[in-house]
Parts: C-alpha cells; sequence; structure tokens
C-alpha cells in the first residue's frame, strides 16, 4: 500500500465494512491505520489497481494480529489517538474492546483447559479486510485479491491456517468464505452480534 492510496482506501473500507469499529473512527484513521499497519513485520495491505492505475480494491493480512498491532501503536499510537478522538473514547469502541478482550480471554482457556487440539485452535494469522469497489465487484477480483495474499503469507514461509471473520448476518460474506474453501471454527457474540470465526489453509 502506498500512502497516497490511503484516502481512497480509508474511504473503501468505511463504506464497504460500516459495521466495523474502525469506521466509527471514520476514514482519515482507518487510511492512516491501514498504512502504518502495512509497514508492520509479516502484515501487509495489497491494493489492487486498473490500467489507469484507479483503485479496484484491497485486502489486508498478518501472520499475527497481537505483534502487528502491538508495532502498529509502539510507532504511530499518538497519531492514530488524535486523529480516533473523539470516537476513540466512545462507549460504543470501549465496549467493543471489552466484548473482544472476553471472547479471546475465553478462547485461551478453551484451548489450554479443555480443547487443545490442533484443529480446533484459532490460527494467529489472519485475512484483516478485503473490500472491492462497486465497480470490480462479481468480477472474480475479491477471490484473487485472497490468493495473492496467500501467495505473500507462502513466501514469508507460512503454509498453514489462517482465520477470518464475519458477520453472521453477513450472507454474502459468509458464503464466499465457504466457496473458497474455509470452514467454519467458532461463534462468538460480540457487542451484541454473533461473529463467525473461520479457518482457511494457504493454498487450499
Amino acid at each position: 500500500m502506498k500512502k497516497s492510496d490511503g484516502a481512497v482506501v480509508g474511504h473503501l473500507f468505511s463504506t464497504s465494512i460500516p459495521e466495523a469499529t474502525l469506521s466509527v473512527l471514520g476514514p482519515r484513521f482507518v487510511a492512516h491505520f491501514l498504512y502504518g499497519l502495512s509497514r508492520c513485520e509479516r502484515t501487509g495491505v495489497w491494493v489492487a489497481h486498473d490500467h489507469e492505475d484507479r483503485i479496484g480494491g484491497f485486502i489486508a493480512g498478518t501472520l499475527s494480529r497481537r505483534d502487528s498491532y502491538r508495532e502498529l501503536l509502539r510507532r504511530h499510537g499518538p497519531a492514530l489517538l488524535l486523529l480516533g478522538s473523539p470516537g476513540v473514547f466512545s462507549p460504543g469502541v470501549w465496549r467493543w474492546g471489552l466484548s473482544v478482550a472476553r471472547v479471546r480471554l475465553c478462547g485461551l482457556l478453551k484451548h489450554k483447559y479443555r480443547d487443545a487440539t490442533p484443529e480446533s485452535a484459532e490460527p494467529d494469522a489472519e485475512l484483516l479486510a478485503v473490500a472491492v469497489t462497486e465497480a470490480w465487484r462479481g468480477a472474480g477480483l475479491a477471490r484473487r485479491l485472497v490468493e495473492y495474499m496467500e501467495g505473500e503469507f507462502r513466501r514469508w514461509g507460512f503454509r498453514n491456517a489462517y482465520k477470518i471473520l464475519t458477520l453472521n448476518s453477513n450472507a454474502p460474506s459468509n458464503a464466499f468464505y465457504r466457496k473458497l474453501g474455509a470452514r467454519q471454527i467458532a461463534q462468538n457474540r460480540v457487542r451484541n452480534r454473533i461473529v463467525n470465526t473461520y479457518a482457511k489453509t494457504v493454498g487450499d
């Protein structure tokens, strides 16, 4: 991702994924967030351009959300805080953070004490977001973006499963990932919404 892509990608993210907490913080915040994320180790934000250099879509993925977010906050934390305020202090964002933390903790405890099989453990690697402009929808660009991300994962030496989170109510998104070969491994309630967790092996 180039810095000059930021405004278009930030707007595309916010309009295509309005339910995401990042979208609440505004397109400028999203643009800065994703650009910073693209500079983190073993993390990427890849943008598709057409022959006239217009953006058709993007995908973001990482081999470790925890490590990439930690690096992002270390490098860009103050700037992101300024861009995101006052939204970052809104009750909705804090409720989301607490809900996610509770789900993560329950998942860790379940994995450690009751169900520590490789099949049931959530992968660390993750497809963080993918969005395509209206002009490119139905042309197979989203699938090609996923394939490109998996190619980068392989280049980094990763060939295992990565996870994908999507709202249970988003039928097209769930159908898309199932069609790609992803399998549902968990379902959790986050901020009064049902979130499905899928796992997909690189190259499958």
